[in-house]
């Protein structure tokens, strides 16, 4: 079955495909890179500082990925943590109800016994 491509599908990935950071980053600098080397005629000695900049820039983009991905899992961590102290706390009230409970029942029981 052979798929169709609409403009919308291809205005999606588009959209998809620029709205990364690392994209954008990498576009820009070949864009400085060529411009840098084709008109103002750079040497080597710019174009690798330009190179080390680029690597610099995407090492900050890909670690404020780590650390945003790391807040995720951490309010994860803690509504779980919330949910599990929740129903602890919930079936320590329930154990103490049952306990109480058992109790009042045998204390009935040895005073309903004849002596």
């Amino acid at each position: 079955m052979k798929k169709t491509v609409t403009p919308k599908i291809i205005l999606n990935n588009l959209k998809t495909w620029v709205s990364d950071p690392h994209t954008i980053t990498g576009l820009l600098f070949l864009g400085l890179v060529l411009s840098g080397s084709l008109r103002w005629h750079w040497g080597h000695e710019p174009l690798a500082y330009i190179l080390l900049l680029y690597f610099v820039i995407s090492l900050g983009i890909r670690l404020d990925e780590i650390v945003k991905r790391l807040d995720e899992i951490e309010n994860r961590l803690i509504d779980l943590t919330r949910s599990a102290a929740s129903q602890a706390f919930q079936q320590k009230d329930q154990l103490q109800k049952v306990s109480s409970q058992l109790e009042t029942q045998a204390k009935e029981e040895t005073a309903a016994e004849p002596p």
